[in-house]
């Protein structure tokens, strides 16, 4: 997805929404926020604890219902799993899985990227690829 189309549908879902934290953030219910800027995992793991808690962890099918509602389809977004052992950047254990078939492969990368299109599943992806991540916890 270009950056204006996904800049233009961005707006769109934050005015659906109707929180507006600024213009490249997006606050939806149970404390997730989008963050709509490109970063790599690493980075936006960095810029998720810095302003708020960390990057999203999703423990139930609560959750992933809140985080699925800021994306829509097409749009891949960071969440906090990361391959050690399949565990949340804040320590939380997986539980709660939503893996999409096939998923977690070997080889294509050891962090969670979740994909919008195929019902909010996980995927397994390079973590230095660059996509919009879900923070959670309130500014710091």
């Amino acid at each position: 997805m270009t950056s204006q189309r996904y800049e233009r549908w961005s707006e769109h879902k934050c005015q659906l929404l109707q929180q507006n934290l600024s213009r490249n953030h997006c606050r939806g219910t149970g404390g997730y926020i989008l963050v709509q800027t490109f970063k790599n995992w690493y980075d936006a793991q960095t810029y998720c604890r810095t302003t708020y808690t960390d990057l999203a962890s999703i423990r139930s099918p609560w959750e992933q219902k809140q985080v699925t509602s800021l994306v829509t389809k097409g749009v891949s977004i960071w969440v906090g799993l990361f391959l050690d052992t399949w565990q949340w950047s804040d320590q939380w254990s997986l539980l709660f899985r939503n893996w999409a078939s096939g998923q977690p492969s070997s080889g294509t990368g050891g962090c969670s990227a979740i994909v919008m299109g195929d019902s909010g599943k996980w995927i397994a992806d390079n973590c230095n690829l660059q996509h919009p991540f879900i923070c959670y916890g309130g500014e710091s």
